[in-house]
């Protein structure tokens, strides 16, 4: 997944899961919200972006619910409360879906590379303005910010000054959504609560 090169780099998906063991309480459902909304125990309960910390049980899917805390958390940090009604391990599985764009792309880039974060969004389109160094990972950039934006269908990015007779933008597709045209970059824009439609190859 982690390579020196632009060339051998490939997106599988399926090797940014991880499994998380964190401490973790099984209650009646009935009861969530009574473990959830006290300070004490809400102060230490899992924060993971795209992780629920109350989690379905597998074992009693109807009746019982999983509290989970924070992995650095041992049982002797918990509150007396949850230490007294028993902890237990729960393995939590954090994928892909659940990553940052930022997150994906510092595993995929070179270390000494900085990540590419912010780009300009116009109707459906994304325009990056990438430095030298990032453009041999541009397919890869470009893969990775389709699939964590969904309203986005095609990826750009600048890839000379403004040197042509009407001084328009040179682009380059980076990536593409399937049965999005990457040659048409005619876009719907809102503004105001109007909207308009735009060649964005001729801004």
């Amino acid at each position: 997944m982690i390579s020196s090169t632009a060339e051998d780099i490939k997106l599988d998906r399926s090797e940014f899961t991880t499994h998380v063991s964190v401490p973790a309480i099984r209650v009646p459902a009935r009861d969530v919200q009574k473990w959830t909304k006290d300070p004490e125990v809400s102060k230490c309960l899992l924060r993971l972006p795209q992780i629920r910390p109350v989690q379905p049980d597998l074992e009693n899917p109807k009746t019982e619910k999983i509290i989970c805390f924070r992995p650095d958390l041992t049982p002797d940090k918990l509150p007396e409360r949850v230490r007294n009604f028993g902890v237990i391990s729960h393995e939590v599985v954090r994928g892909y879906e659940q990553m940052s764009t930022e997150e994906i792309l510092r595993k995929l880039l070179p270390a000494e590379l900085e990540v590419p974060s912010s780009f300009e969004t116009v109707g459906h389109i994304a325009h990056f303005n990438l430095k030298d160094s990032h453009l041999p990972y541009k397919r890869i950039i470009g893969q990775v910010v389709l699939d964590k934006n969904p309203a986005i269908k095609l990826v750009v990015t600048k890839v000379a000054n403004l040197k042509n007779e009407f001084r328009t933008m040179e682009l380059e597709v980076m990536a593409c959504a399937e049965g999005c045209d990457p040659t048409d970059f005619v876009t719907t824009v809102k503004e105001n609560g109007m909207q308009f439609r735009m060649d964005y190859s001729k801004v």
